[in-house]
């Protein structure tokens, strides 16, 4: 898929797994998974990938020194 003209976020996705993933401009992908849905909006591309059973990492909060 690709090169793309505007940013996209991917919700690949098939059986057992779900990806999401932020194309920017002029990138390419290739995936192994049967689906992928593309989104121009990020928050649907994360509901969709959610409602898929995805689950977001949780970021760690930097120690101070």
């Amino acid at each position: 898929m690709g090169p793309f003209t505007e940013t996209q976020w991917m919700v690949c996705h098939g059986p057992g797994v779900v990806h999401l993933t932020e194309l920017p401009v002029g990138s390419s992908m290739t995936t192994g998974q049967p689906n992928c849905e593309p989104f121009d909006v990020e928050q649907e591309a994360l509901d969709r990938a959610i409602e898929l059973g995805y689950v977001a990492p949780v970021e760690e909060e930097e120690e101070e020194e």
